[in-house]
């Protein structure tokens, strides 16, 4: 029960809110003095950054999370002794799942690198697909693993494409030509800014998710913490699910979009299916081949963001 607790709780909420809302606003802040400096919310820094460490996901900081993590589960595995026999243990649960994906994830995440020949070649590529755009060159960050083929991210308050060197290195001039491409769409869309609302509005979810078992706990707010936590991740997580569809229609767009610019449908339908190659591998390294992945569930479930592939692919062959 709550009891006293209701203004612990009142105030927990309330920050939680201005944090968000303040997140928000922050960000269409940098988005409108991005408009004054280039299309559609792209600031138009171009070249490639090389960020400080754990200011694009970093394994050290992933390892630093998923430890924080095991000692809230250790926590509420605690307060099953301390008057939350149902609550502590599957907050505990929930937390150790969440710290093993993050170590898992630590184990295969590389870090930001130098690398002058890729870079080369992806800055002409790149210049070239903003000549036909006429837009300015992106920034561009280079990463050492291939967790993700590419991906539209924000890097030192600007927004930049994050780039598999590995990726790179595994497909022709004309694939990964199609791939930036269907980035650049991103970028000039400003669909980061709908994933940001996506993320703000999930994050929500599960604070409402959290309030609600602030409610249920029979201990102290501040005994409560790792439930509280729990709820949040578990709320934010299922939220997300829920509203990950919303974002297919801008994928199907860069597709198209980006075959146009790219001026090759077929070499984007060939990088797609080497994207979902490389992606099978790393999910398998991430959350173990099945059946073993079950454990990690509902983690290691794909989030429904983009379209299925059969339909992405027969959509760019017919193109061709």
């Amino acid at each position: 029960m709550l009891g006293t607790a209701d203004g612990s709780l009142a105030v927990f909420f309330g920050a939680a809110v201005g944090f968000m809302l303040a997140s928000l606003f922050a960000g269409a802040a940098r988005r409108r003095r991005g408009g004054r400096r280039g299309r559609s919310g792209h600031d138009g820094g171009g070249g490639f950054l090389t960020p400080s460490p754990g200011r694009v996901s970093d394994p050290r900081r992933l390892q630093a999370r998923a430890l924080l993590i095991v000692a809230y589960a250790v926590w509420a595995a605690v307060l099953t002794a301390y008057g939350e026999p149902v609550l502590g243990p599957v907050a505990a649960l929930v937390l150790l799942e969440f710290a093993l994906a993050l170590l898992r994830a630590a184990a295969v995440t590389g870090g930001v690198v130098e690398d002058t020949g890729v870079a080369d070649r992806v800055g002409a590529l790149m210049t070239e697909l903003c000549r036909r755009a006429g837009c300015p060159c992106p920034s561009m960050v280079l990463r050492d693993d291939a967790v993700r083929a590419a991906a539209v991210r924000r890097v030192q308050g600007q927004v930049a494409i994050v780039l598999s060197r590995p990726f790179a290195a595994a497909v022709t001039d004309e694939e990964l030509t199609a791939l930036l491409a269907h980035e650049l769409v991103h970028v000039l869309r400003d669909d980061l800014a709908a994933a940001r609302r996506r993320w703000l509005a999930s994050s929500l979810a599960g604070l409402a998710l959290a309030v609600a078992a602030g409610v249920a706990v029979r201990v102290s707010i501040l005994a409560a913490a790792p439930v509280l936590t729990a709820a949040w991740l578990v709320g934010t997580m299922a939220s997300n699910v829920a509203l990950s569809p919303l974002n297919r229609w801008r994928e199907e767009r860069a597709d198209a979009e980006g075959a146009l610019l790219g001026g090759d449908p077929g070499a984007r339908a060939r990088a797609l299916a080497k994207t979902q190659s490389s992606s099978r591998e790393m999910r398998a390294q991430l959350y173990g081949r099945a059946p073993w992945r079950w454990l990690l569930f509902p983690l290691s479930w794909r989030m429904p963001t983009h379209p299925p592939m059969a339909r992405r692919l027969a959509r760019l062959e017919a193109r061709s």
